[in-house]
């Protein structure tokens, strides 16, 4: 996760643990369009498509166990 920002992990790894980004927005206490940003942002850094590859590169690299 270095090239990504705390707030940028920290929404990715939330969105491997299946919450919304309603949901995690209102645990930050952001706005949803905050969240998304962040979300696309780690998306993109990572060249991660998909919800599912989200999953699969957080479990892979032990990120679900935190």
């Amino acid at each position: 996760l270095a090239p990504l920002s705390d707030r940028e992990a920290q929404v990715l790894v939330d969105i491997a643990r299946g919450r919304s980004l309603k949901q995690i927005a209102a645990d930050m206490t952001l706005s949803l369009k905050t969240v998304d940003t962040y979300k696309t942002r780690a998306m993109k850094k990572l060249d991660l498509p998909d919800r599912a590859a989200v999953f699969t590169y957080a479990s892979q690299n032990g990120l679900l166990r935190q």
